[in-house]
């Protein structure tokens, strides 16, 4: 089984890189561990379908093959997935900046860019596959929250590109004010 992990206590970038990492790796479990934000329990809610979450007691850790990262690469914030890191490979997609202590990966994308779901949705894009609208919107939020709504100093040109890429695939930017 390939597993999609993020961050405990996920914002809705991460739950947007979980969203689209699915897309990227298709048949891939995704879960989330740690306290939600009342918000973000409502989305998981709403993007139900759409992001078949598993809870991490679903998870046999011996079943796992492949750990997918997403939005962080420090291995003691994905407990306890991060037992997996030395015995399968790790694809990893952050845009946190790596020190000695980081997730060693095979594979990914990790770039200096607002957003984890920015990096994704360049790989979606440039890989030709399509981002549904629903997921589209809820990748929409995620880099508007991390990204201060374009207005942090870690914001890039490629995070309004990745914004503009989700608006033609029919993100509701409406959703995104109203979150």
């Amino acid at each position: 089984m390939k597993l999609i992990v993020t961050h405990e206590q996920p914002d809705f970038d991460a739950l947007a890189s979980l969203a689209l990492a699915r897309l990227a790796h298709p048949g891939a479990a995704a879960v989330v561990t740690g306290a939600l934000s009342p918000r973000l329990r409502d989305a998981i809610r709403l993007y139900r379908d759409e992001l078949n979450l598993l809870e991490a007691t679903d998870i046999d850790i011996d079943q796992v093959s492949e750990l997918i990262v997403v939005d962080t690469n420090d291995p003691e914030r994905i407990r306890p997935f991060d037992s997996l890191i030395a015995r399968v490979p790790v694809v990893l997609y952050d845009h946190h900046a790596r020190d000695r202590d980081s997730i060693p990966a095979s594979q990914g994308l990790q770039q200096s860019v607002g957003a984890t779901a920015t990096i994704l949705t360049r790989h979606l894009h440039a890989s030709n596959t399509p981002i549904p609208a629903s997921i589209a919107t809820l990748a929409l939020l995620g880099i508007h929250e991390d990204t201060g709504n374009f207005t942090y100093s870690g914001t890039r040109p490629a995070d309004h590109y990745a914004a503009g890429l989700l608006l033609r695939s029919g993100a509701n930017p409406e959703f995104v004010v109203e979150y």
